[in-house]
């Protein structure tokens, strides 16, 4: 029996995010592992390979226009990118160009895996924010290695659509509005260079109430520069919330955490879990989406960003994504044990920063994405070490 082609089509907010991608090169997740052993390219192929028939959704493309576009399964893997990866030190943005191509999502892919050379051995596995989320991106990678493994796939086929998905949850309260009142932690614009940069480094310890912690610090920086409010956006993988297929989708939506001058992370915490049992549901605003060129699109988003760097207030003081902690012990195969992970957050021009966190072993990564305007004279590594100053670990 002929087997059925896998689509979906393409929602409101991913069309959007295609748009990111070529305005903010590149709006993807990008997962880094560090490890040990060897990388044998003629398995990670076959590995790839394998994991990409099991979950279709690492092989999309984009077809079709406006409301009537489609992703669809190219039917071939995702490609293997070798990299000479000796000169980078995997502690910043800073030589690391193959980290800032696009990926060609509208001819021939949408996600591929990067394997590094070098001391530690690293590989990268990239895919379009548009087609999966973070966790998409883990389920994929967790059945690659169970192919280096010899192990069986457990794939992911749902099809459905992050708006699709929505629609389905009971979800009352309307969308969220936020004023544009919020400050960046390093101060205003220096200079005028296009483009993001980030910077991550390792803490050790056990940490409760992780984000809390983080939004607490950068608050307090936000508010040296200057009466303002602090909000941050946090993404939540809906997964949960419905006993949904698995999926490699871009399921996931934001809560808007408050932070007042005197929160703690206990308060903080309360209030994400009261965010979290009171979702917002989409704005029916958003569904135009489907039909604005998306020229039109791109030069609201100029205009936006010109307006939000030119007069320093912002709609929120940025994104802060918590990963948890990475099941490290379920990356290795094929002669590659994984020590440790991170994730680079997807920058974008448009917002003051963008803070990934995820533990692995007796470690926590963090890892900060900010514009180069924002980020320029060192402030971004004194941003980096202020909020580390301010982590409080479990006794």
């Amino acid at each position: 029996m002929e087997k059925k082609m896998f689509y979906r089509k393409v929602s409101p907010i991913e069309r959007v995010f295609t748009l990111l991608h070529e305005m903010d090169k590149p709006f993807s997740n990008q997962v880094v592992l560090e490890g040990t052993g060897v990388l044998d390219v003629s398995r990670w192929e076959k590995a790839v390979a394998a994991a990409c028939e099991a979950n279709p959704g690492s092989r999309l493309v984009y077809r079709g226009i406006s409301r009537w576009a489609k992703w669809v399964d190219s039917g071939v893997a995702a490609p293997i990118v070798q990299v000479d990866g000796s000169h980078w030190d995997a502690l910043s943005s800073d030589g690391a160009p193959f980290l800032l191509t696009s990926l060609p999502f509208k001819e021939t892919h949408s996600c591929e895996v990067v394997l590094l050379t070098g001391n530690p051995l690293r590989v990268v596995f990239r895919t379009l924010h548009a087609t999966m989320d973070g966790r998409g991106t883990q389920l994929w990678i967790e059945d690659i290695f169970r192919a280096l493994r010899g192990e069986p796939l457990l794939g992911a086929s749902s099809s459905i659509n992050d708006a699709e998905f929505v629609a389905g949850l009971s979800a009352p309260k309307r969308w969220e509005r936020k004023k544009r009142n919020c400050l960046a932690p390093t101060g205003p614009i220096d200079g005028s260079e296009p483009g993001n940069v980030w910077r991550r480094t390792r803490v050790k310890g056990k940490f409760s109430k992780l984000l809390p912690q983080v939004a607490i610090a950068i608050g307090k920086e936000a508010r040296k520069q200057g009466p303002c409010n602090v909000c941050f956006n946090v993404p939540v993988d809906l997964r949960a919330r419905a006993g949904a297929a698995r999926s490699t989708a871009n399921l996931t939506r934001r809560i808007i955490l408050y932070i007042p001058p005197d929160a703690t992370p206990e308060s903080v915490q309360q209030h994400m879990l009261e965010k979290l049992n009171d979702m917002s549901r989409d704005p029916e605003i958003l569904k135009i989406a489907y039909y604005i060129p998306l020229k039109w699109i791109e030069l609201f988003f100029v205009r936006f960003r010109k307006r939000n760097l030119g007069s320093g207030w912002y709609y929120s003081t940025g994104t802060l994504s918590n990963l948890g902690r990475l099941p490290i012990e379920a990356y290795e195969g094929g002669g590659f044990k994984a020590d440790t992970g991170f994730y680079i957050p997807p920058g974008t021009e448009g917002k003051p920063l963008f803070v990934t966190l995820a533990g692995c072993g007796e470690f926590i990564e963090v890892i900060i994405s900010m514009p180069k305007t924002l980020a320029s004279n060192g402030r971004i590594d004194q941003l980096l070490d202020r909020i580390v100053s301010q982590l409080k670990p479990n006794p």
